[in-house]
């Protein structure tokens, strides 16, 4: 009765062919291939449709610190008008584009490129005693000039330096050196 029930279990087992497992271990395999290549085709269209989204906002978040970096400056340069002999130090912290101290034309300006639009490209804003500009650029289509800038030309403070870029983290001392000419000469040189 046993060798009856052993090959009856046998005849109804189903047969494993080593043509079917190979086929099956193929099958597999393409599938996990294919799988890989398309998960790596919608990840290169995420990230290229992504990226410029990140730029656009990282260049808007640089130019906002900017803002406040060049009101903070604008208010140590007013504070230090205020009294003659007076003296500050302000660290200052450029993470992208370039601050020029232009002090012969009396002005200091924040340019950096960027594909992000700030303002109406060729219209100035103001905000407070900082003006902001964004110029296309006559070559690259889809790219803009930024520029932040501080005017004291038609002011009472004259602004002494020898032209001054800053990129990076530095030190500026302004100083009140007094009256002269009716205008309040302030020198800002870097702390060495």
């Amino acid at each position: 009765m046993a060798q009856f029930l052993g090959d009856f279990y046998a005849e109804r087992q189903p047969k494993v062919d080593s043509e079917c497992i190979k086929r099956s271990m193929a099958e597999t395999w393409v599938s996990a291939v294919l799988y890989i290549a398309i998960s790596t085709v919608v990840l290169a269209i995420v990230l290229s449709a992504g990226m410029p989204v990140v730029a656009k906002l990282r260049d808007k978040n640089t130019i906002a610190q900017t803002k406040t970096v060049m009101h903070e400056l604008d208010n140590t340069i007013r504070a230090v008008a205020r009294d003659v002999g007076a003296q500050r130090v302000r660290m200052l912290d450029i993470r992208a584009g370039k601050l020029v101290i232009d002090s012969a034309n009396e002005r200091i300006n924040w340019t950096k490129e960027t594909k992000y639009i700030e303002s109406e490209p060729g219209s100035l804003i103001e905000e407070g005693t900082l003006k902001i500009m964004t110029s296309e650029d006559p070559v690259v289509i889809g790219k803009y000039w930024i520029n932040l800038g501080l005017d004291y030309s038609g002011s009472t403070i004259d602004l002494d330096s020898t032209s001054v870029l800053i990129a990076g983290r530095t030190s500026l001392v302004f100083e009140n050196l007094g009256v002269e000419d009716e205008k309040i000469k302030i020198a800002v040189k870097e702390k060495s």
